[in-house]
């Protein structure tokens, strides 16, 4: 949890005030959704949470690889004697 705040407020933009009401009460509606599970003083993404998330980039961020022709190497130079 101690984490998941630090990370939170360090991507907050300097003009919104963290409010920590808002984040614990965020984490117990996930907990009661179902979202999250409660591990001692930590929280994990629930695995029916992690196969939705997982369903939905797999359909829509199918990147194509770009496939690039091989570079010649430059032909060694010869010293002059």
């Amino acid at each position: 949890m101690v984490s998941i705040k630090k990370y939170m407020q360090d991507s907050t933009p300097g003009e919104k005030k963290w409010k920590n009401d808002a984040f614990l009460s965020a984490l117990k509606s996930g907990v009661e959704k179902g979202e999250f599970i409660r591990v001692k003083n930590s929280y994990k993404l629930s695995p029916d949470l992690k196969k939705s998330l997982e369903k939905k980039s797999n359909g829509k961020t199918e990147t194509k690889k770009k496939t690039e022709a091989p570079k010649e190497k430059a032909a060694p130079k010869e010293k002059a004697a």
